[in-house]
């Protein structure tokens, strides 16, 4: 799947955000039809961290090494 589409919705009003476009999608409620042990979704900080899906951090300033 690197780099390609492997699902995606369509119908929804522009309106709707996408983290809510996501949690009603055969993506999410059947995620592991779609993602491999260790494999991950990146995404923007509107969507939840879960276990398959990385966000940035929130507040990267409080972070120490």
């Amino acid at each position: 799947y690197k780099g390609s589409f492997i699902s995606y919705e369509i119908g929804w009003p522009v309106s709707v955000h996408d983290a809510k476009v996501f949690s009603n999608s055969d993506i999410f409620k059947n995620y592991k039809n779609y993602f491999k042990e260790k494999d991950y979704l990146i995404a923007d900080s509107a969507y939840p961290l879960l276990p398959w899906v990385m966000t940035p951090f929130k507040d990267p300033q409080s972070l120490q090494a």
